[in-house]
C-alpha cells in the first residue's frame, strides 16, 4: 500500500502542477485614482468642530508628497480647518495613466497582485494630536460613490497658473487640457465627505 501512494504522489503532484499552470492568469493594467474632491469635517470627542488643524500628505517613508495624489496640497498654501471644523481636498485625474500593476491568479483565485500606486497618508495634526488616513481608503469611498446610482458630482472651476508645473507628476505635466496650458477649466468631482475625531 505505501509503494502504491509512493508510486501515485509524484503523478498527482504533476497533475496539479500543470492544472494550476494551465489555470494561471496574469493581467497587467493602467489605472490612475478617481478625480474626487473630499469633504472632512475635524470634531473633537465631544462633536464640536475644530479650527486650525492642519492636513499633511506624506509617504510610508514619511517623506512629504506635494501635488499627487491630492494636487492641491502644494508648497506656497497650507490646508487648514476653518471655523466649522471643514476642510477640503481634490484629486484631479490625467488623460495619462497614473500608476500600473500586474494580477495573476490561479484557478480564479488571486494569488499576487503588485503595483505602482504610491502608498500615500493624509496627516490631520491639531495641538500634538494626530490622525492618519490612507489616501487609498478615501480613494475606495470615492470609487464605491462613483459605481453606484447616488455618486454626486460637483463642478470647480480649476486654475492651473496656480501650480509650479515643472514640480508637477510626469503623468499631470503630460496632460494635454492640464497645466501646460495653464489655463482656467471647468472640473466635475465625485463628492466624499467623511469625519475625523481628534482624540
Amino acid at each position: 500500500m505505501y509503494r502504491y501512494i509512493r508510486t501515485l504522489c509524484p503523478w498527482f503532484i504533476g497533475a496539479v502542477l500543470l492544472l494550476c499552470a494551465s489555470t494561471s492568469r496574469r493581467l497587467r493594467w493602467d489605472g490612475g485614482f478617481v478625480q474626487a474632491e473630499f469633504i472632512v469635517h475635524i470634531v473633537d470627542e465631544s462633536g464640536r468642530p475644530v479650527e486650525g488643524a492642519s492636513l499633511t500628505i506624506r509617504d510610508a517613508d514619511d517623506r512629504v508628497l506635494y501635488s499627487y495624489p491630492v494636487t492641491d496640497f502644494i508648497p506656497t498654501e497650507s490646508m487648514v480647518s476653518d471655523a466649522k471644523g471643514m476642510l477640503s481636498f481634490h484629486h484631479v485625474a490625467s488623460h495619462c495613466f497614473e500608476f500600473s500593476g500586474t494580477d495573476v491568479s490561479v484557478l480564479g483565485f488571486s494569488v499576487f497582485r503588485s503595483s505602482s500606486a504610491p502608498s500615500a497618508f493624509c496627516d490631520v495634526v491639531f495641538r500634538g494630536k494626530s490622525r492618519r488616513v490612507p489616501y487609498r481608503s478615501l480613494n475606495d469611498q470615492a470609487r464605491a460613490a462613483l459605481l453606484s446610482n447616488e455618486a454626486m458630482i460637483v463642478e470647480r472651476q480649476w486654475d492651473w497658473s496656480r501650480w509650479d508645473v515643472a514640480s508637477l507628476p510626469w503623468h499631470v505635466r503630460c496632460d494635454s487640457e492640464g497645466p501646460a496650458q495653464e489655463q482656467v477649466v471647468v472640473l466635475g468631482f465625485v463628492t466624499v465627505e467623511m469625519s475625523i475625531v481628534m482624540r
